[in-house]
C-alpha cells in the first residue's frame, strides 16, 4: 500500500508540474500578432449597377460613403489582431487564408475572408481572441447592387443624403446587423436585413424604399424606425424569440400594401404617428404567439380613417380612445371617419398568451 501511495503522488506531482508548466510557457509566449491589407476596386468597364459581393467568417463589417472624391468605386480596408497564448511566432496565416485569396475581380467583384480551421493540437487557438475591423468605403455617385454576409460578428451600414442603391441584402448569421439612412436615399431594388442570433434594425429618415421590406432574426431584437419615409410596397418582420419595436413618424406609401410584424416568443412595441397624407389602403397584422402587444396611435388627418381588431385567447384587451373619435365593438375599434376617408389603415392585433394595449387617437372631426 506505501508504494502505491508513493506511485500516486509522485503521478499527481508529475500532473500538477506539467500543467504549470504548460500555463507558465502560455503566459511567456503570450501576445498579439496584427496585421492590415486594402483592396480597391476599379472597373475596366463600368455599368449602369456594380456589384459587390461582401463574406466574411468573422469580424465588424462597416458599409460606409466617401466624403471626398476619390476614383475607386469601393475600396475595402481590413485590420487584424490576434492575441493570447502561445502566440510567439505566429502570424495571421496561422489563423487566416491568405489575404492575396479574399480578393476576386473575375467576374463581380468580391470579398471573401476565411478563417482557417481551428488546429486542436496547437495551444494558440485554444486561447486566441480576434479583433477584426473591415471598413468598406463606397462612391456617393455610383448606384450599387450589395450583397453583404457576417458569420460571426457584425455589419453596419451607413448611408448618407441622396444616395441610390438598387438590391441591398445585409446578413449576419450570430452579431447584429444595422443599417442606417438618411434623407433622399433610394432603394430601387429589394432591401433585406436579416440575422440568425442577434438584433436587426432599420433605422431611416426621408428614405424611399421603393420596393418595400424584408427584416428578420431567430433569435434576438428588431427595430424598425422610419421618419417621413415613402413605401412602395409592403413591410415585414419577423422573429421567432424576441421582441419588435416598430416606429412611424408619417410614413407614407405609393400604393395599397401590407404591414406584417410577428414574432412566436416575445413582443410587439410599436408608436404610429400620422400627420400627413397615408397615400394607400394599408392593412396591418401584428401577432404574437407568446407575448404582448403594446401600441400607440395618433392620427391627425381626416383622410386617414383607422380600424383596430384585436383578438386574445388568454389575455386581455385593453384600449384607451375618445368616445367622439371612435366606436368600440367588443374586440373591435374603429375611427368615426373610416366608412368615408380616402385612406384607411386597417389592423389585425393578435395574440394566444398575453394582453394588448392601444392608446388611440384620431383627431378626424
Amino acid at each position: 500500500m506505501k508504494k502505491i501511495a508513493i506511485i500516486a503522488i509522485f503521478v499527481v506531482a508529475l500532473a500538477v508540474g506539467g500543467f504549470l508548466g504548460f500555463i507558465i510557457t502560455g503566459f511567456a509566449t503570450a501576445g498579439s500578432t496584427q496585421s492590415s491589407f486594402s483592396y480597391y476596386y476599379e472597373p475596366s468597364s463600368p455599368s449602369p449597377i456594380e456589384e459587390l459581393l461582401v463574406n466574411a467568417d468573422i469580424g465588424g463589417v462597416e458599409i460606409q460613403y466617401n466624403t471626398s472624391n476619390t476614383p475607386y468605386y469601393a475600396q475595402i480596408d481590413v485590420s487584424i489582431a490576434v492575441s493570447g497564448l502561445f502566440m510567439s511566432g505566429k502570424t495571421y496565416l496561422d489563423f487566416f487564408t491568405p489575404y492575396t485569396e479574399w480578393w476576386d475581380n473575375s467576374s463581380s467583384p468580391s470579398f471573401n475572408m476565411e478563417v482557417k480551421p481551428d488546429v486542436w493540437f496547437d495551444p494558440s487557438h485554444w486561447f486566441k481572441s480576434y479583433n477584426i475591423d473591415i471598413k468598406i468605403t463606397l462612391r456617393t455617385d455610383i448606384i450599387y447592387d450589395i450583397v453583404a454576409h457576417v458569420l460571426t460578428g457584425s455589419l453596419i451600414m451607413y448611408i448618407p443624403e441622396n444616395v441610390i442603391l438598387n438590391r441591398t441584402l445585409l446578413r449576419t448569421t450570430t452579431g447584429e446587423v444595422l443599417l442606417n439612412s438618411t434623407s433622399n436615399t433610394n432603394f430601387q431594388g429589394n432591401l433585406k436585413v436579416q440575422t440568425t442570433t442577434g438584433k436587426a434594425s432599420i433605422i431611416s429618415k426621408e428614405t424611399n424604399f421603393t420596393r418595400g421590406l424584408n427584416c428578420g432574426t431567430t433569435t434576438g431584437s428588431m427595430i424598425l424606425d422610419f421618419d417621413n419615409c415613402l413605401m412602395g410596397d409592403n413591410i415585414t418582420g419577423m422573429v421567432t424569440t424576441g421582441s419588435i419595436t416598430y416606429n412611424t413618424n408619417n410614413l407614407t406609401f405609393s400604393k395599397h400594401s401590407s404591414i406584417v410584424l410577428q414574432t412566436t416568443t416575445g413582443s410587439i412595441i410599436g408608436n404610429i404617428n400620422q400627420f400627413k397624407e397615408l397615400g394607400a389602403n394599408i392593412t396591418g397584422n401584428f401577432e404574437v404567439t407568446t407575448g404582448s402587444i403594446d401600441l400607440v396611435y395618433v392620427n391627425d388627418k381626416f383622410s386617414v380613417g383607422t380600424k383596430f381588431s384585436g383578438t386574445v385567447t388568454t389575455g386581455s384587451i385593453n384600449y384607451v380612445y375618445s368616445d367622439l373619435e371612435f366606436n368600440r365593438i367588443n374586440g373591435i375599434l374603429t375611427s368615426g371617419n373610416y366608412a368615408v376617408a380616402l385612406y384607411k389603415y386597417t389592423f389585425t392585433l393578435s395574440t394566444v398568451t398575453g394582453n394588448i394595449d392601444l392608446d388611440a387617437e384620431s383627431h378626424h372631426l
